[in-house]
């Protein structure tokens, strides 16, 4: 009796917990259903991404349209890329230094042009909105399309700049972040993240298998043979660029060891000694250290990297230069597009419908060196004013090519582009910040963040703004040196940032997870 009397409350209550449970998985798959078809509407509906991507609604397309002043009375470009191709750092970039060499005119047509380039996205969204524009080809008009993109075709493995879903769940909650679309949402929303300085090594692991990264750079390779044909099936004329990088004076980010663990004691030791008596001016000497790493470890990118900075002590540039790029081909953590990529974009040149314009060689030829460092890129990948003013000029000229004697071209000088891109000192000062931001952030994706965070406290140097730049600038100190975990300059950075402005100095932490990971991380 006492047993029954027992069990008969269990029971309910053993009831009630299974109907909330079985409420609670309903709920929770009800919701799975709901993002899912949100991500599908989203992914399934290129034009829609275009007008959000664009024009931040979803009617206001052809009025857009209008505003520009598009018809089939003027000539169309249309521009396609990643954050290069949109402007970075300063914006629309390429579009307004073509249009000035131009003079506003193609073939006695007025220009007008339209850029969708979009930061951070892959060629496979840059390949959906071209085939958007293809399909829509009468409504739009396009006169020509220009492509600029190849550097991100990595990034899906390292998304969200560089910083993971934090890596200490349990495997059951990983399975979730990967077969749970809201789980990822939730994750994302939360901002839950490693720090990758913590992750990094200096033998590193792969993103991915190994042979990922060449099937990679093959996919990249084919859509662009794929929608450059299509386009010249519409009959409508493109020019691709090859893709330019800072190859001379920024490190690769990963460097995965190829051999057993056996000889890495040695390698370890070459490296070493390479780097020492480099830094004792005995030049030649480190390079025979280098190149014999290379032999016990022909794949290590940091190697081919430190061979590249002293074959160009020794002025022997062309050496330097191979070491260089192979450095980019071998990163495991790629930023920058392989050398397999602007091969291929050589081979697509075939008539008048289908032109290359090769800017990593005309930046070679204008090199006093034949490098590309910080003389043309402002970061790792973003040309600088220099770097742009250059691809624009070749790009403007390769156009009035198509129709040399009705197309006018006088090239852009260095002073007008730096007055177009840069016509204040308050905008300077952004554009300085926010490449140190940048270079901040990716110095997290080395074992030794040092050359990075270098460059960004140099910009940071630069900035003389008003408080909220001033105080930015403090800001941005503050976690250089919370990096380098000294917090006592840290602070004082931070002090010196709130005698600026108060509200910044407390929202950029306060709003700003990864910063507060690093400021806990300087304390420990």
């Amino acid at each position: 009796m006492v047993i029954k009397n027992y069990l008969a409350p269990v029971g309910v209550r053993l009831g009630l917990g299974l109907a909330i449970l079985l409420s609670i998985v309903i709920s929770l798959f009800a919701a799975e259903i709901v993002v899912s078809n949100l991500k599908v509407k989203k992914s399934n509906s290129v034009q829609n991404q275009i007008i959000d991507d664009y024009l931040g609604g979803t009617t206001e397309i052809e009025t857009e349209f209008r505003k520009a002043g598009i018809t089939s009375q003027t000539y169309n470009i249309y521009y396609f890329g990643e954050s290069t191709m949109e402007g970075a750092p300063y914006y629309d970039t390429i579009p307004r230094l073509v249009d000035q060499a131009l003079q506003n005119r193609v073939s006695g047509q007025e220009l007008k042009w339209l850029n969708f380039a979009k930061s951070g996205a892959d060629f496979s969204q840059t390949v959906e909105k071209i085939n958007f524009l293809i399909e829509n080809q009468q409504l739009y008009q396009p006169s020509l399309v220009v492509i600029y993109a190849g550097h991100n075709q990595f990034l899906k493995y390292h998304s969200d700049v560089g910083f993971y879903v934090s890596k200490s769940y349990p495997d059951f909650m990983n399975f979730l972040l990967k077969k749970s679309q809201l789980v990822e949402l939730l994750a994302e929303n939360f901002k839950i993240y490693n720090l990758e300085i913590d992750d990094r090594k200096y033998f590193d692991a792969p993103l991915f298998p190994i042979e990922k990264y060449d099937q990679e750079a093959t996919e990249y390779n084919q859509q662009l043979s794929l929608i450059t044909s299509k386009l010249k099936q519409h009959n409508i004329p493109v020019i691709v660029s090859t893709q330019i990088a800072n190859y001379a004076d920024f490190e690769p980010n990963r460097s995965v060891y190829c051999q057993d663990e056996t000889s890495k004691t040695r390698f370890t030791d070459l490296m070493t000694n390479a780097a020492q008596i480099e830094s004792q001016g005995q030049i030649e000497a480190a390079t025979a250290l280098y190149l014999e790493a290379l032999n016990l470890c022909a794949e290590f990118a940091e190697t081919h990297y430190l061979l590249g900075k002293t074959y160009q002590k020794l002025g022997q540039f062309e050496l330097a230069w191979n070491q260089f790029k192979q450095a980019v081909d071998l990163d495991r953590m790629p930023l920058r597009a392989f050398s397999s990529q602007n091969n291929h974009i050589l081979t697509l040149a075939d008539d008048k419908l289908v032109q290359v314009i090769d800017s990593e060689a005309l930046l070679r030829a204008k090199s006093e060196t034949g490098l590309i460092g910080y003389n043309f890129m402002v970061d790792g990948h973003h040309p600088n004013v220099a770097g742009y003013l250059e691809i624009s000029n070749l790009l403007a000229k390769t156009i009035q090519n198509l129709d040399p004697e009705t197309i006018l071209y006088q090239p852009v000088k260095l002073v007008e582009a730096q007055k177009l891109l840069i016509p204040t000192p308050n905008v300077n000062n952004d554009i300085l910040i926010d490449r140190a931001e940048w270079l901040i952030r990716i110095s997290t994706w080395r074992f030794d963040s040092a050359q990075r965070l270098k460059r960004a406290d140099e910009y940071l140097d630069l900035v003389s703004g008003d408080k909220i730049q001033q105080a930015r600038k403090y800001l941005n100190k503050m976690t250089i040196m919370s990096l380098k975990k000294d917090s006592a300059s840290a602070q004082d950075f931070y002090l010196k940032a709130k005698t600026y402005d108060l509200a910044t100095s407390e929202n950029y932490i306060n709003n700003n997870p990864w910063i507060k990971k690093i400021l806990v991380r300087s304390q420990e």
